[in-house]
């Protein structure tokens, strides 16, 4: 059985995505200028349900784009670590802008593991709005054991 399907057969259905990072700009509830994104990972997919404001807009009206991609980072590495464990760290962003994504709309954005080999992971994502796919990536993760040292 390859990684993806054995931790797709242990991974809980529907959970409700622990923070690991917890001052992350993305995730960290705590995080004042962040996004404070929630996520729900189900085997080797997660979701993430969010509405982005007038604070990170670039043109009038339009999400920018560095936003855009850092919630599609954001999910493909909660995703690999909902599924593996450890910390995943970016190698590679590939992204592809089909559509304008709104402020104050409210977008999906969905992440899936394509695969995995050794310490490395790949996954895709894309968020979409109003029923249209506005942005799609593709990225290539390492998945380190633990960046997060002891608990304060």
């Amino acid at each position: 059985m390859n990684d993806i399907a054995q931790s797709s057969s242990t991974a809980e259905r529907g959970h409700s995505a622990d923070v690991f990072h917890t001052e992350c700009f993305a995730c960290a509830p705590i995080h004042e200028q962040g996004l404070r994104l929630q996520f729900e990972s189900s085997g080797i997919q997660t979701t993430c349900h969010t509405e982005i404001t007038k604070a990170h807009q670039s043109y009038n009206g339009v999400v920018h784009g560095g936003i855009l991609a850092t919630l599609l980072d954001a999910t493909m590495i909660q995703c690999l670590h909902h599924a593996f464990g450890g910390d995943p760290l970016t190698s590679r962003l590939d992204i592809r802008w089909r559509n304008i994504v709104q402020i104050d709309t409210p977008l999906t954005v969905t992440a899936c593991i394509t695969s995995r080999r050794g310490v490395h992971g790949w996954a895709h994502a894309t968020i979409m709005q109003n029923d249209r796919v506005c942005v799609t990536a593709r990225g290539t993760f390492k998945v380190v054991e633990s960046l997060r040292g002891p608990a304060n």
